[in-house]
């Protein structure tokens, strides 16, 4: 769960997405200084909730600003015993995932699995025997990200000019979905080793030296894989209409067709007004055209768009599949991409490549899009809610309907274009009614989410 620093006082540790120095001058004195609050997640990160679905905000305004938040998936048994709280875990292998999304007033969504201890990390951190799941600890992602404000229960400076070493935290993950309006893609990054690892880099947001994860991935992204202009986009038009909410759907299979059994190969789909859209195919020379996310497949995109195959070195799917085993912990947000500006999904990347070379075209946003400045003054009005997500065994999530995953949101390029086309100022998303599910393999997990931000109680 996502939670505020303050100190003893009630002064604010974390402002602007920076440390205050005055009491965070070092690692050590701001372990001292600051602890983690109970948050009031309505006022304070614009967080609220109504029968089985949430709305989250992208800008609030109270005693302090927040811009984007995050939320952890506590297990619901555990949700009233912090610290000892432990994340819901999900075991992805021969299952489905499915959710309803729209897009067309938050044009940018992430969904993703990743490989977060259970407890948060506290067992492995003999400093820490507070700030568990409870309090969002243990974060981490495929990428080596260097902006978790606390890695393996500690408070970590990695903000200030001055520090030059920034520790990112790394772990297994699949990106499920990341889309906006105009592009969307799927990418799995696995590691070297299991659960949190953590590595350096020479700035923040900068790539560890020796990261032990394969943090750009193996992507599907129709749109860079060559697929029709016209099946994804804003409009009847379309064959997908992000104007209009649709379903994701996303399988794992697996090489026995058992949840243990070796993860050989991911199918996408998606469904808008009862029709059924498998993943475009390929169409880039060299790139075999098929419906489903392989290890073949991965090969052969490394190639035609001339980068190194980091991710068959790391075992591929093979080792994303042992996190699965391992189990997995979903998060939910929204917030924005201070580092690339989201271009690597949606626009030329890196900036200044050959648009016509294979790959570097994965949507047709603009390079100058997605600036977190003009992201933080343009798009305060940001929302997004998430309705009918199901997680269930192969072709069984559209027999029923249960709720509770991870999404990580961000307004960016289209804005324009869509508030001309909807000029509705609310920002709000249409919610399905979510049903309890009488499978046994099935669990409401959105009310375990709720029930989990109702039982935040701090830690000191």
């Amino acid at each position: 769960m996502t939670s505020w620093f303050h100190t003893n006082l009630g002064h604010e540790c974390w402002v602007d997405h920076v440390w205050d120095s005055t009491v965070c001058p070092d690692v050590q004195t701001c372990y001292d200084n600051c602890s983690l609050r109970k948050s009031n997640y309505s006022e304070l990160y614009g967080i609220t909730t109504s029968n089985n679905s949430a709305t989250m905000k992208f800008f609030t305004q109270s005693s302090v600003v927040n811009i984007g938040n995050r939320v952890l998936l506590l297990d619901a048994e555990s949700a009233q015993a912090a610290p000892t709280n432990h994340y819901q875990i999900f075991f992805p292998l021969n299952m489905e995932l499915s959710f309803d999304v729209d897009v067309s007033q938050l044009p940018c969504g992430n969904l993703s699995l990743r490989e977060i201890a259970t407890d948060g990390g506290i067992s492995q951190d003999h400093t820490n025997r507070t700030a568990g799941a409870g309090w969002g600890s243990g974060n981490c992602d495929g990428r080596c990200s260097t902006d978790h404000q606390f890695i393996d229960g500690l408070v970590w400076i990695n903000h200030y000019p001055n520090v030059m070493n920034m520790l990112g935290a790394c772990c297994n993950e699949f990106r499920l979905w990341h889309g906006n309006a105009v592009s969307e893609t799927m990418v799995a990054h696995p590691c070297s080793a299991p659960g949190l690892t953590t590595c350096t880099a020479a700035s923040l947001g900068g790539q560890c030296a020796t990261p032990s994860c394969d943090v750009t991935g193996c992507e599907f992204n129709p749109f860079r894989e060559g697929a029709p202009a016209s099946f994804y986009g804003v409009g009847p038009t379309f064959s997908l209409d992000t104007s209009r909410k649709f379903t994701v759907v996303t399988q794992f299979i697996t090489n026995s067709n058992s949840s243990t059994g070796v993860l050989t190969s991911i199918r996408r789909f998606y469904i808008q007004d009862g029709t059924t859209l498998p993943n475009p195919l390929p169409q880039i020379s060299g790139i075999t055209q098929t419906y489903e996310f392989t290890e073949k497949h991965c090969a052969e995109q490394k190639v035609a768009f001339g980068e190194a195959n980091v991710f068959a070195n790391l075992g591929g799917l093979a080792t994303l599949g042992s996190a699965f085993q391992r189990g997995m912990v979903l998060e939910m947000g929204i917030d924005e991409d201070r580092v690339d500006h989201m271009l690597w999904l949606d626009s030329t990347f890196p900036p200044g490549a050959d648009p016509q070379k294979p790959g570097v075209r994965r949507g047709l946003c603009g390079t100058d899009t997605g600036v977190p400045a003009d992201v933080e003054t343009n798009n305060r009005g940001a929302q997004v809610v998430f309705s009918n997500i199901k997680f269930g065994p192969i072709r069984s999530t559209d027999a029923f309907e249960v709720t509770g995953i991870y999404a990580s949101l961000q307004p960016k390029c289209m804005l324009t274009t869509l508030q001309q086309r909807w000029p509705n100022p609310t920002w709000a998303t249409s919610v399905a009614r979510a049903r309890r599910s009488t499978a046994p393999q099935l669990h409401t997990f959105l009310q375990r989410w709720l029930a989990a931000i109702n039982a935040a109680k701090a830690p000191r």
